[in-house]
């Protein structure tokens, strides 16, 4: 077992290159068996080296296929109401006509109506809404208690209240 972290692509790559380039400076001297093959110093540094560089490969189409993902989703996000209108027209053009619409690769516009079951189950949702009080009971219980919780304010009086000495 070995006692190394397991490293990233990234880490292992920079790794590949070190090993090469320390075989490279510092030749090993006796070939390495793995699995009945004799590997040389050279055929290892080889092997180091189409790892790194299939490594390299791979970011580099990795960011190709990134960047040009990202301009089709934002292309298509920009250019969908243009394809929403011209679904449209052709809806209305040609109606329920679905041979004409198939040439677009379109079919009529259909509605979906709501299954008996569900439309009894929104009633029933409705009905234990409705026998709760809802929120807006609750908003008019709490403002009822508000105001009968405020005193009766007396009428005002036909009197002139005091200017503060000055006569009109």
């Amino acid at each position: 077992m070995s006692n190394t972290k397991k490293k990233n692509k990234t880490e292992r790559r920079e790794a590949d290159r070190l090993l090469a380039q320390g075989i490279q400076k510092q030749p090993l001297t006796v070939p390495v068996p793995v699995n009945k093959t004799q590997y040389t110093g050279q055929q290892i540094v080889d092997v180091l080296t189409k790892r790194t560089s299939l490594g390299d490969a791979t970011d580099a189409a990795h960011g190709a296929w990134i960047g040009a993902a990202n301009a089709e989703t934002a292309y298509v996000r920009q250019t969908q109401p243009v394809i929403n209108v011209v679904k449209r027209r052709l809806r209305d053009e040609y109606g329920e006509d679905a041979t004409a619409l198939a040439v677009y690769g379109l079919t009529p516009a259909t509605t979906t109506t709501p299954s008996t079951a569900v439309k009894a189950e929104a009633v029933k949702k409705r009905a234990a809404t409705k026998a709760a009080g809802g929120k807006k009971a609750e908003q008019k219980a709490a403002t009822a208690q508000a105001e009968v919780a405020v005193p009766a304010v007396p009428a005002a009086s036909s009197q002139q209240a005091p200017t503060g000495g000055k006569q009109q």
